[in-house]
C-alpha cells in the first residue's frame, strides 16, 4: 500500500523493520512488519490513538494513548486490554523496562513493565505536544510557545533547552 502524496499521517512511530501508523482524522492503527514489502494492517484500539508506540524489544507489544486512557496489546493490535481510565497524551518507549506517558496538563508518568502498572514521576506543568527519549535516557518535552524542555532524571525536573522566536 504505497500512499505517497495520498495520505497524511498524524502518527508515525519505527524501529527496524516495524512501523505504525496512525493517519490524521482516523481511528485505526496501520502495522507493517515488514517496511520493504509496503503493506499495512489495520488494527483498530477501542479510542481514538492521540500517540501509539512500541516495545523497541518487542514491536508485538505496543500502547496508545486515548482520551480514555491507555491501552495495551501484545499481539500488534489484534487486542486490547485496557491499562489506566486517565486520559493520556503523548508516550515514549526507550527501552523494554522504561515506558513514559505525559497526562493532561504534563504530569509524566513511568511503568516498568510496559503499561500495565504507572508511577508519577513529576510534571513539565503545562500540556505536552511530543515527548520523546534520546540514546542517553534524556526526555524531551515540546510544549506551547516553541519551547523545548529536557529531563535527565526521569522526568523529576525539567529545564528549558531552547525557546523559538
Amino acid at each position: 500500500m504505497i500512499e505517497l502524496g495520498v495520505s497524511d499521517y498524524h502518527i508515525l512511530q519505527a524501529t527496524g523493520n516495524h512501523i505504525v501508523g496512525v493517519k490524521a482524522d482516523e481511528g485505526d492503527v496501520l502495522v507493517s512488519n515488514d517496511v520493504t514489502a509496503g503493506g499495512f494492517e489495520k488494527r483498530t484500539p477501542p479510542d481514538a490513538p492521540l500517540d501509539v508506540a512500541f516495545d523497541p524489544q518487542d514491536p508485538k507489544r505496543m500502547i496508545v494513548a486515548t482520551k480514555q486512557g491507555t491501552f495495551t496489546s501484545n499481539n500488534e493490535g489484534g487486542s486490547w486490554r485496557p491499562r489506566d481510565p486517565v486520559t493520556t497524551e503523548q508516550l515514549a518507549w526507550p527501552k523494554s523496562d522504561v515506558l513514559y506517558r505525559a497526562d493532561t496538563g504534563g504530569v509524566i508518568k513511568v511503568s516498568s513493565d510496559g503499561g500495565e502498572s504507572w508511577e508519577d514521576t513529576g510534571t513539565v506543568g503545562m500540556p505536552i505536544n511530543e515527548l520523546a527519549v534520546d540514546a542517553d535516557g534524556a526526555l524531551y518535552a515540546s510544549v506551547a510557545g516553541g519551547e523545548v524542555r529536557r529531563s535527565t532524571d526521569g522526568g523529576k525536573t525539567w529545564k528549558l533547552l531552547v525557546k523559538l522566536k
